[in-house]
Parts: C-alpha cells; sequence; structure tokens
C-alpha cells in the first residue's frame, strides 16, 4: 500500500490549514483511492478526529521520531499548502527534502505562500522584489529544486522565488480551500443558533480579527472595528464574531477571541455583538459563513470562504497574501496600518444596500 505523509501547519487550531488539508486528502484519494494518508501534526488526536486519517506528533522534540518514520516507511512526500515557508522554516523543510533526496522519494510542494522574514507582528508586507537571502536563499532553492513538482498559491510567492535563485518550474494554483465542500443550511443555521439567539436581528455581519502583539497597531484596530460595532448595534445589525485560529505558538498568540474579548470592553454598545464559540470542521465553518450578509475578515480563509459562498466581504491585510487574494478578486480591503472605521462602515451600507452617508465633518463615535 502507498504511504503518502503530509506535512504543514497542522494540528494547531487554524480553521484556513485544515481547510487546506481537508481538500488536499480529498485531492490525494481521487488519485490513490487505497493510499495510506499520515499527517504529521502539533496535534495528532485532533487532526485525526477532524480528517479520519494516521497522524503522527511533529515538533523539534519529537524530530527523530520523524525522521525514523521516513527511513522506515519511505513514503511519498508532501509539503504544503498554506503559508508555511517564511523565514527560517524553509531550515525545516530543506531537511526533509535532503532525507527524501536521500532515500530517493517522491517529494512534492502544494499550494504553499513564501516569504523572506518572519517577526513577531507580521508575517510580512512583500513586493515583486523581494527575495531570500543568505542560507535561507539556499534552503529554499534546494527544497524547490528537490521536489518533482511544486505550485504556489499566489503570484507573489513565485516572484519571491524567482527573485531568490529558483529556476525550475513552479505553478500557480488556487488555495486549495476554495474547492471545501459546504455543510447544508438547515445544519448551518443550526449550529449558528447555538451560540446566538433565533431571534437576533438580520442582517449578520461576519467579522474575524487575528490577534496582532504589537501594541500600537492592535489597539489601532480594536479601536476602528469598535467603531463599526458601535455603528451595527445603532442599526440593530447583528454582529458575529467567527473565530478561526484557536492556537497559541511560542510567540505567536493566534487565538482570535482575545480580539474579541478586547473590542467588547473598547465598544460602547454591543447588545448584538455575537461570538461563536466551540470547535468546527472547515466545512461548518464555511457553511455558518454563508449565513452572513457581509463579512470584514482578517485572516486569509476568512475571506476565501466568504468569496466562496458569494458573501460581499471586505480584508483587513495584515501580510502580504491577504492582499493577494483581495486584489486577485477585488476585493476592498485596508492594511492594518490604514484600518478606517469609516470606509468599513460605507462598505456595510453598499454591501446592505442601505447606503449610510456621513457629512463631511462627521466620523463614527
Amino acid at each position: 500500500m502507498k504511504t503518502i505523509f503530509i506535512l504543514g501547519y497542522y494540528g494547531k487550531g487554524n480553521l484556513g490549514d485544515e481547510a487546506i488539508l481537508s481538500q488536499l486528502i480529498k485531492k490525494i484519494k481521487k488519485t490513490f483511492p487505497h493510499a495510506r494518508i499520515v499527517i504529521a501534526s502539533s496535534d495528532p488526536d485532533e487532526t485525526a478526529r477532524l480528517h479520519l486519517e494516521d497522524s503522527i506528533k511533529l515538533s523539534i522534540f519529537y524530530m527523530p521520531r520523524l525522521i525514523y518514520f521516513i527511513i522506515k516507511e519511505r513514503p511519498a512526500i508532501i509539503v504544503g499548502g498554506g503559508g508555511i515557508l517564511y523565514g527560517n522554516s524553509v531550515r525545516f523543510y530543506s531537511v526533509i527534502a535532503l532525507i527524501s533526496k536521500a532515500l530517493r522519494l517522491d517529494l512534492s510542494i502544494i499550494g504553499v505562500s513564501v516569504g523572506p522574514q518572519l517577526n513577531h507582528e507580521i508575517v510580512g508586507f512583500y513586493d515583486y522584489h523581494s527575495k531570500f537571502s543568505g542560507i535561507n536563499k539556499v534552503c529554499v532553492k534546494f527544497l524547490f529544486e528537490t521536489a518533482k513538482y511544486a505550485s504556489v498559491r499566489d503570484k507573489l510567492s513565485k516572484a519571491i522565488l524567482t527573485n531568490s535563485g529558483v529556476r525550475r518550474n513552479v505553478a500557480v494554483e488556487n488555495d486549495l480551500a476554495l474547492s471545501l465542500d459546504s455543510i447544508d443550511e438547515n445544519y448551518a443555521h443550526e449550529l449558528l443558533y447555538n451560540h446566538i439567539p433565533a431571534d437576533s436581528p438580520r442582517p449578520y455581519i461576519g467579522l474575524n480579527l487575528r490577534y496582532i502583539p504589537h501594541d500600537e497597531t492592535r489597539n489601532r484596530i480594536i479601536t476602528e472595528i469598535s467603531k463599526v460595532i458601535n455603528f451595527a448595534s445603532e442599526r440593530n445589525i447583528s454582529v458575529i464574531f467567527l473565530p478561526m485560529g484557536n492556537e497559541y505558538d511560542g510567540p505567536l498568540i493566534n487565538y482570535d477571541q482575545i480580539m474579541f474579548d478586547l473590542i467588547r470592553r473598547k465598544s460602547s454598545r454591543t447588545g448584538n455583538f455575537y461570538l461563536l464559540r466551540g470547535k468546527y470542521h472547515p466545512s461548518e465553518m464555511l457553511g455558518i459563513f454563508g449565513l452572513m450578509d457581509a463579512v470584514i475578515g482578517m485572516r486569509l480563509h476568512s475571506i476565501i470562504f466568504a468569496y466562496s459562498k458569494g458573501i460581499p466581504s471586505y480584508g483587513i491585510a495584515y501580510e502580504s497574501k491577504v492582499v493577494e487574494f483581495c486584489r486577485e478578486n477585488k476585493i476592498l480591503y485596508s492594511d492594518i496600518y490604514n484600518i478606517d472605521a469609516t470606509k468599513i462602515i460605507t462598505f456595510i451600507s453598499d454591501a446592505l444596500g442601505q447606503r449610510v452617508r456621513w457629512s463631511d465633518n462627521k466620523r463614527p463615535d
């Protein structure tokens, strides 16, 4: 039986990455229906529960076990998808490439984003002149040139690879989550109404924000979104916070609910501001997104989920992958440094067909 080993950002509570994994598994099974799939995960039990496949622990302390698994099983290896090849992370995956080359194993890279640096505030905003340097440049070149097949999910990533000296052909594919199947509307309503009153006023505005460690930037986001919450409450519009990330990863705190709590404290009117609690399969969350009338999204896959469901969305870009998707699909967005409540309120008003005009000297309070 063929074994396929998948490595990526899995088991971290990030619904976007789990949506990618769900579709990657589906894609593999279509081609290799009898293959054994094994997933490297930070939480193997949760990954097995979500995806009904075998999973092994992925962490620095479990590296000997992971290497032993590769040597013993000699699987085909898939790196991807999602935003996993940033900064020093390319060093880890280049080691995997070295092992696969030494053992003459097939290595594929599928649907990733890449970027030269990783810091504790954001992954980074890059342009079409960005490139890897130093040891990371050597690693990313070796990784991609070792792969039997390689694809990225945006044109910017391909440009960064070319600038970094990668000469092989790298395909540009859509994010795998764009083809995710959704639960039906009745089931989605059932899940939603477990956490918000069934008689909560329509329309529904979906909101997703991720935590930003930098105080000034985070406070700017909270201040502007609080104005949006106040605006919605005044007009009897429900705002439903839809968490997409519930992970703590070393210095990166990616627990979306923190942002809900901070905004709730800041806003003066929170009667129709709700939090969707609990754990969901990506297909369940996609169905819930489909119940929204408009979405304000920060995480890439909150915007992708809204786009997949045909829901008007406004992006709050904290890194280049969000900018690229919004530009490619003509979605309005602001970056985290220039977020403006008035622009978001105008978007909401337009999306709901009830535009509210502000005089030149009046801004939302």
